[in-house]
């Protein structure tokens, strides 16, 4: 049975004028359930809606839009009750689909099926070769739903986060084998980071190589979006055995700390790494800090417990592969 109602119906969704709606119905069906990133570019979101943001709304779109449908709304009455985004991934070929959102009214009605197949149709028109997605833990239903369209699970992801105004701890991070990054350990950081990540699960991920720059070019365009990096490694015989990465953002968005520890290092780096990140956090006292970690990671997640952090959330991340017959618009 489709969702109906006197007036209802699928919709693309336009920017020009869908934005303010879209972050009401997210905060609504996700309710308890946004991280602070989410949460602070939802408010970016709804900042861009407003007549007085015009420019800024036109940068926002533009980041945004990558030039496909930025995806569909289901409309009832003249009220959006349901969304789901797309977007282009940064290898060639892969979509993804993000914020499946249903109002609690109008949950187990179809409407999140039919915008499934709605996104599933516009990427398949558009080339698409696979499609990735996230789901939180927990969320059955909403995973109930990915697998009847052959969703499958390629990895997880942990997310933990440090509150605001968190009692900080000046810690002792000087070590012989800690130095700064530089340019030149972009290869290695890849390399470690390829060891820990399996590259199905890199892709989800959108683990680029840009990220893993410790160098003046990439920290000046970091620079330039109003953030600052700082890279910490642990170098031991010529290898890396463990970096981080400390991203303040001088804005609304939370800081980061993106972690890394060698296997054969495990157990031995943890609390250096997570010290010497949080000491280049450490003028961000009223900052939020969230970082994420791929299991298994125990003993960093302990080092980052015994920091202040506490676990958020886990999410799935899960990928439909399309063969040809679909792509050809057969559905199996």
């Amino acid at each position: 049975m489709k969702a109906t109602s006197p007036d209802s119906r699928l919709r693309r969704f336009d920017p020009r004028r869908d934005v303010e709606s879209l972050v009401d119905l997210v905060t609504i069906a996700f309710a308890g359930a946004l991280d602070p990133a989410s949460r602070a570019m939802l408010e970016e979101m709804r900042r861009a809606a407003r007549p007085s943001s015009v420019p800024w709304r036109a940068g926002w779109l533009a980041w945004s839009g990558v030039g496909v449908t930025p995806g569909f709304v289901w409309e009832v009455d003249g009220r959006i009750v349901g969304n789901v985004s797309l977007r282009r991934s940064a290898t060639r070929g892969g979509f993804f689909v993000g914020n499946l959102a249903v109002h609690p009214e109008w949950r187990r009605k179809r409407v999140a099926a039919q915008l499934m197949d709605a996104a599933l149709d516009e990427i398949i028109k558009l080339g698409g070769r696979w499609i990735g997605l996230e789901v939180r833990a927990g969320n059955e239903p909403a995973r109930a739903l990915y697998e009847r369209f052959s969703f499958q699970e390629v990895g997880s992801t942990k997310h933990l986060v440090r509150t605001a105004r968190h009692e900080w701890e000046t810690r002792q991070t000087d070590h012989p084998l800690l130095r700064r990054g530089r340019a030149r350990d972009m290869r290695p950081l890849l390399d470690l980071m390829c060891r820990i990540i399996p590259a199905g699960h890199r892709a989800l991920l959108e683990l680029g190589s840009r990220r893993y720059d410790p160098g003046w070019q990439r920290t000046l365009d970091h620079w330039l979006a109003g953030q600052r990096q700082a890279w910490w490694l642990v170098e031991e015989d010529g290898a890396i055995r463990g970096a981080v990465r400390a991203l303040r953002d001088w804005g609304r968005r939370p800081d980061q700390l993106d972690l890394l520890i060698a296997p054969e290092a495990a157990g031995r780096f943890e609390g250096l790494l997570v010290g010497r990140g949080m000491a280049s956090l450490s003028g961000s006292r009223a900052k939020i800090v969230g970082t994420v970690l791929v299991p298994p990671a125990e003993l960093l997640i302990a080092s980052l417990k015994a920091a202040g952090f506490f676990e958020a959330a886990t999410l799935s991340q899960m990928r439909l592969d399309l063969s040809p017959a679909v792509r050809r618009g057969v559905r199996k």
